[in-house]
């Protein structure tokens, strides 16, 4: 869990520690990491438990969707946690770390808590886990004929401003940040726009037929 941080501490010179300041404050942070290994891990059967409860409103053609749904969306989840943290986190955290204050006899130095840094770390894999269901989630419901990928494309403007406003409330408050979190949300729209038209056109063709 630490080893984004670790690797860029160590290479600044620095010890690579936290410091925690409550009483609980190691202990939590075990029991927050294991609650979110298990969560990683858990997310098919959770994928499982969605449909379970969207199923029942849904026609017996749209069903079919089922297993393809929980296997891609599994796979998406776990290919957004593995962006985050190979690459996402690690420049954050080393742009962020990279800032030195030095005004004379004056000077900032690191003082990272484990709450601080599990904090940006659990948002960061959550977001981008998150963020990496889109294609999954606008193909089933051009599947299902909810959208279509011509209103997809009407909104891509839109969707370009709303990618850098979330940017700039889900990461911390710099430039570089906010175009990490934002970059990924333009292609996967993208990405889910090309997905759209490829289910959406496949079932229009089986409706005709």
């Amino acid at each position: 869990v630490t080893e984004p941080l670790s690797e860029i501490l160590t290479g600044n010179d620095r010890d690579a520690a936290m410091k925690f300041r409550t009483v609980g404050g190691a202990f939590m942070f075990q029991f927050k990491t294991t609650i979110l290994g298990g969560v990683f891990l858990a997310m098919p059967l959770i994928l499982f438990q969605i449909w379970q409860f969207v199923a029942p409103g849904l026609y017996n053609n749209e069903k079919r969707f089922a297993l393809p749904f929980m296997f891609i969306a599994s796979l998406c989840f776990y290919a957004g946690i593995w962006f985050a943290y190979s690459l996402a986190l690690p420049i954050t955290f080393d742009f962020l770390m990279g800032f030195e204050v030095n005004l004379g006899d004056f000077r900032l130095e690191p003082d990272i808590t484990s709450e601080d840094y599990f904090g940006l770390f659990t948002q960061g894999l959550l977001v981008f886990g998150l963020l990496f269901e889109l294609p999954v989630i606008f193909g089933f419901l051009s599947a299902a004929g909810v959208v279509d990928y011509r209103d997809l494309l009407q909104f891509w403007r839109w969707s370009i401003v709303i990618a850098f406003v979330l940017g700039a409330l889900l990461s911390p408050p710099d430039p570089l940040t906010q175009l990490i979190y934002a970059a990924p949300m333009v292609g996967l729209y993208g990405l889910s726009i090309l997905v759209a038209y490829i289910f959406g056109d496949r079932q229009g063709t089986e409706s005709e037929a």
